[in-house]
């Protein structure tokens, strides 16, 4: 290959690496802007639609004894050590089943299969005193160190007592050491649906794909200018 065509090329290269810094550069003005235009509407957007894609959880409690046990969809609950095993919950301090858990210091955690969405929304309603087991089809199982019992048609189920409650204002979180889990069968965990503001937060993962490709281009470009052989005119 001559200089003269070797030398074109490079200045192909460059052109190249020059073009794609521009539409980088174009990129992230529309991202800073999404991202302005999105932080103005923050005051109408609760941030519970914004957190979306978490598992979905049946909160059991009971009265002491077993007595009268309650379900609710529990959404905020998640792992909090390892050594020893702590679960979290957050829970509405209005919640008949907050009443439950703070007199007993117990819990279970169901985690219902994906195709179990309508027997899930059937739990949702508050009520006092209301069998939603059965309003929902859902079979009660005795669990082995709590009183709140197991939902049997679930994949699987987590026994807490708690060691200790804060208060959150409006809600409290319940912090429980596990004292048993079980498998009943397998199957795909229920994933909660995104909020209607979804298509904003696919906005910035579009953005963040544009600019990882770019510069994953722009590393290439670089790197072909790194290596190639010097041209002396």
């Amino acid at each position: 290959m001559s200089k003269a065509i070797e030398s074109r090329r490079d200045l192909r290269v460059e052109r190249w690496g020059v073009l794609l810094h521009m539409r980088q550069h174009r990129v992230q003005q529309w991202g800073v802007s999404q991202v302005i235009a999105m932080a103005k509407q923050t005051e109408e957007i609760p941030i519970y639609k914004l957190a979306y894609l978490q598992q979905v959880f049946l909160l059991t409690s009971a009265h002491p004894g077993g007595k009268d046990p309650h379900v609710i969809p529990q959404i905020w609950a998640m792992q909090a050590s390892f050594k020893p095993e702590m679960i979290v919950i957050s829970v509405a301090n209005a919640r008949y089943t907050h009443t439950l858990i703070a007199k007993t210091k117990e819990f279970v955690l169901n985690i219902p299969s994906a195709d179990m969405a309508q027997k899930v929304w059937a739990c949702a309603p508050p009520g006092e005193g209301v069998d939603k087991f059965t309003r929902a089809g859902l079979t009660i199982m005795k669990a082995s160190k709590v009183k709140a019992p197991i939902v049997k048609e679930c994949l699987g189920a987590i026994e807490c007592k708690v060691v200790k409650k804060i208060d959150m204002l409006d809600h409290t979180l319940f912090l429980a050491k596990v004292v048993a889990t079980h498998k009943m069968r397998s199957g795909s965990i229920m994933i909660n649906a995104p909020g209607k503001h979804e298509f904003k937060i696919l906005f910035f993962f579009i953005v963040l794909v544009g600019l990882m490709e770019i510069r994953a281009a722009q590393e290439a470009v670089y790197k072909h200018l790194r290596n190639r052989p010097r041209v002396r005119f």
